[in-house]
């Protein structure tokens, strides 16, 4: 199929399909490239990009979903811009959200205008304005208003206020000396490669 008319409901079951245009799109077993509706619901299915007040992807994938409410059950999706963003047991490459859950998931970058909750759930970075709460979770990078944490560990962590104990690797101090031994190395190499390679 190449594109469909607007309407108030399509189902697509084991098929492809370029363009979709609804109300409701539910996909099952399928392809598709452009989906436009207020509802998108995606089992077992694939899509290029996305576009719907209500996502619901389960046991499938999306390339790039835009909407309000996007909820992704052992699935996954490359990026998504949402109002509220919740992954179970799935992967997000990037999402720009206000409010994120992930429980038992993964993402390599979350970044959210209110609060974000890792439930055993792991990310490269959660950068957030309100309050980030990990509970048996990891982060590489950590920014957040307050941070609240359970058998949790983070990397590098810059948080207003932190709750619970926290593994972290580097904390705002360690990151501070760091930052200074590494900028007294390359100094030593500038110095070094300057005085000795004059002679050449």
């Amino acid at each position: 199929m190449s594109e469909t008319t607007p309407g108030p409901k399509i189902s697509v079951e084991n098929g492809e399909i370029n363009d979709i245009n609804a109300e409701t799109v539910f996909i099952t077993k399928s392809a598709a490239r452009d989906v436009h509706a207020a509802r998108v619901d995606l089992t077992q299915s694939g899509a290029q990009r996305i576009q719907a007040d209500q996502v619901w992807i389960r046991q499938g994938g999306a390339q790039q979903i835009n909407g309000d409410d996007v909820v992704v059950r052992q699935g996954g999706a490359l990026q998504i811009q949402a109002t509220t963003v919740s992954v179970h047991q799935g992967g997000a490459g990037f999402v720009q959200t206000d409010i994120a859950t992930l429980s038992g998931s993964g993402a390599g970058a979350v970044l959210a205008g209110g609060n974000v909750a890792l439930d055993q759930s792991m990310a490269k970075v959660v950068a957030v304005k309100g309050n980030a709460t990990l509970d048996q979770s990891g982060a590489g990078l950590l920014v957040a208003r307050q941070a609240t944490t359970n058998n949790s560990w983070v990397v590098f962590l810059l948080a207003g206020k932190v709750d619970g104990p926290v593994n972290a690797v580097f904390d705002r101090s360690a990151a501070i000396a760091f930052g200074v031994a590494c900028g007294a190395v390359v100094g030593l190499v500038m110095w070094v490669k300057e005085r000795f390679g004059r002679g050449e």
